[in-house]
Formats: structure tokens, C-alpha cells, sequence
């Protein structure tokens, strides 16, 4: 049964990506901030945030709650919080804006190394998610099976801050491309990439963490 719920979920990953890619107007039509795309990235983050909190339902039932059943209780309540801030992040475009922000409220006018302050607080929630899944590698070490996919879900989510980086560098589609309407082009097909992994490693966290829940189902 997990493994069709696994199966359905790359399914409407991949299908989403090329149906939204061959359907709009443009390539990133529906990968654009508030379209589909978008939609269906905060119901993942959604379904990760319910996920952990069912989680933490069951530990908190238990009649006699250990050191370890409370370690885990943390570490359950902490991605319940973690995936809530990035569902609000990713509707309501809080790191996207953060680097505007920051510029009226110092009154500095914006440069090439200030501009890149939102492909930084993207590395940084995988940093802090690193050091979470270290901190806690006992209780993530105890399910092989979410180890496998957050491994997947962490080389994709690399792969898309990778993309981040390039659709927001002008220098570089200036060295790609003379013509103005070339860079916009090349612009359009990074960020559509980076968007694409984006859900695909959104994806691999709800089976990873699926499997979390599942492995703390059997425990009980």
C-alpha cells in the first residue's frame, strides 16, 4: 500500500512538471509565483507539516514517555514547525522579498552580492535541516527507509539551489547571450528547472518522512 502512495506521488510530481511545462503559454507560465506550481508545492509542505503532527499525536499517547520517546516528541514538533514556516514562505514569498526588505529598511541601494541574500536563506534552511537530521541521526538512523529518501530529497533540493543560483545571475546570461530577449529565454528555462526540482525534492521528503510515520506507527 505505501509503495502505490509512493508511486502515485512521483507520478503527479512528474506529470505536474511536464503537463505545466507543455500547457502554458510559456514554459514557466504555471511554474510562476502563485500558479500551480506553487499551489502544489504548499500542499506538499502542508501534507509534510500534517505528517509530522500525527506523528507527534501518537508518540503523545504513549502511557510512559522515556527520554527517547520525548527526543523524538522534539524532533517531530521541530519539522512540524519547520515545514509550517515553509509553507507560509513558499505562499506568501517571504524569503523572495526578504533581500527588498532589507534594502528600504538599511536604505542601501541594491547590488550583485546584496541581490543574492534569497539564494542564501535557501542554502541556509538546508543547512539548518542538516544540522536538525544530525542532531536527531539516532531516531532518523532507526527507519532505513526515510534515510533513503531524504538522501534523494536533499541531492534534488541541492541540485535545485544550484539553479537558484544560476536563474538569478545576470552575469551569467550576459556571457551566455548578447540579446536581451536570449537572456530573458535562458532566464525562463533555469528557473523552470529550478522549480522542477524544487517539487521533486518536496516530493521525496513527504515519502521520506512517510516513512517516518510509518516506522513510528509499528513502534507504538
Amino acid at each position: 500500500m505505501r509503495i502505490s502512495i509512493y508511486f502515485v506521488i512521483i507520478i503527479i510530481d512528474f506529470a505536474s512538471i511536464i503537463g505545466s511545462v507543455l500547457l502554458g503559454e510559456t514554459p514557466q507560465e504555471f511554474f510562476e509565483e502563485g500558479q500551480f506550481i506553487t499551489w502544489l508545492s504548499c500542499v506538499h509542505l502542508a501534507v509534510l507539516c500534517g505528517i509530522c503532527l500525527c506523528s507527534l499525536l501518537l508518540l503523545s499517547h504513549q502511557e510512559h514517555r522515556t527520554a527517547d520517546a520525548k527526543r523524538k516528541m522534539l524532533f517531530w514538533v521541530l519539522c512540524c514547525a519547520g515545514f509550517f514556516f515553509l509553507c507560509a514562505d513558499e505562499w506568501f514569498e517571504i524569503h523572495e522579498n526578504l533581500d527588498f526588505w532589507l534594502h528600504h529598511a538599511l536604505g542601501i541601494k541594491e547590488t550583485h552580492l546584496t541581490d543574492r541574500l534569497d539564494d542564501l536563506i535557501v542554502l541556509l534552511y538546508g543547512v539548518l535541516f542538516a544540522i536538525g537530521a544530525f542532531k536527531f541521526y539516532k531516531d532518523v538512523l532507526e527507519c532505513k527507509g526515510m534515510v533513503r529518501w531524504l538522501v534523494i530529497a536533499l541531492v534534488l533540493f541541492l541540485i535545485m539551489s544550484f539553479f537558484d543560483f544560476l536563474s538569478n545571475d545576470d552575469y551569467l546570461y550576459q556571457f551566455l547571450a548578447n540579446d536581451r530577449g536570449l537572456d530573458k529565454e535562458i532566464g525562463i528555462i533555469l528557473g523552470t528547472i529550478e522549480d522542477s526540482f524544487k517539487l521533486l525534492a518536496e516530493g521525496a521528503f513527504v515519502i521520506a518522512f512517510m516513512e517516518g510515520f510509518h516506522s513510528t506507527l509499528n513502534k507504538r
